[in-house]
């Protein structure tokens, strides 16, 4: 009996255990990640009360990354209009007014509410057109993302610096930075790319002193003395050079009246 005993009160122990380390239900843990979604969203309210924008965007992102509700959007649209990232928040206005007509009355005042904020912020959102210059080719860059399928379109741009380059065969270059206020407006024509040039020909040397024969070739750059070979025509030369190096002439009646 005893024995009989011990071994039914082992069975109940180890199915206990059995019990504890089975899965809880897949509804039990759905309701423990939404009373934590809860938490998380209450949090998120406080810190936009306290005006700590950048904490509270934060947290609504987290939920987003679960439960992307029109709520959920919403006050990250808000958290990017204080922020200053108007036209972002611009678009998610619009999304969590779309996304409010599906939720049912639980999201019923969420599109009015949006769409008020939107249309409060139209006035103050940038606005950057790109485009190529005729016969320029390439696929145009803003910051790191591709503007090539929306060439000369007008787009809604956050305030901010932008750097705007082309991609070519050759590489990608930088053509602009462009930094936009609230409201303005620019537009970026993108040029083709720079013709090629011939390099300049080299000059000429310079002209070259030829020697008569005999005489010596002076390095470049340095004065040459000539010593004429010959007296002048209207004289003949009889004589010798004398001492110093210059020539004594003799003409012909000198040499008839020394015979």
């Amino acid at each position: 009996m005893r024995y009989l005993t011990a071994k039914l009160s082992l069975l109940l122990a180890l199915t206990t255990v059995v019990v504890q380390l089975e899965p809880r239900p897949a509804a039990a843990q759905e309701a423990s990640e939404s009373e934590r979604l809860r938490g998380l969203f209450k949090r998120a309210l406080e810190l936009e009360e306290a005006g700590s924008w950048v904490e509270a965007l934060a947290v609504l992102d987290e939920i987003a990354k679960s439960k992307p509700t029109a709520a959920v959007l919403y006050h990250q649209a808000l958290c990017h209009e204080n922020l200053g990232r108007v036209a972002t928040a611009s678009r998610m206005f619009e999304e969590a007014a779309s996304r409010a007509k599906g939720e049912g009355d639980t999201a019923k005042d969420i599109p009015e509410k949006a769409d008020k904020r939107r249309a409060a912020l139209a006035g103050r959102i940038p606005t950057l057109v790109v485009k190529l210059a005729e016969g320029a080719t390439g696929d145009a860059l803003v910051g790191a993302e591709d503007w090539s399928d929306r060439l000369g379109e007008k787009r809604p741009v956050d305030p901010g610096t932008y750097e705007v380059k082309v991609r070519r065969a050759g590489g990608t270059l930088k053509v602009r930075t462009i930094t936009l206020a609230e409201g303005e407006a620019a537009e970026i024509v993108i040029p083709g790319p720079k013709a090629k040039t011939e390099p300049a020909p080299p000059p000429p040397p310079p002209p070259r002193l030829l020697a008569s024969s005999g005489a010596s070739t002076a390095p470049a750059g340095a004065a040459t003395s000539w010593i004429p070979t010959q007296a002048p025509s209207s004289s003949i030369s009889t004589g010798s050079a004398s001492p110093t190096g210059s020539v004594t002439t003799r003409t012909a009646r000198d040499a008839r009246s020394s015979h």
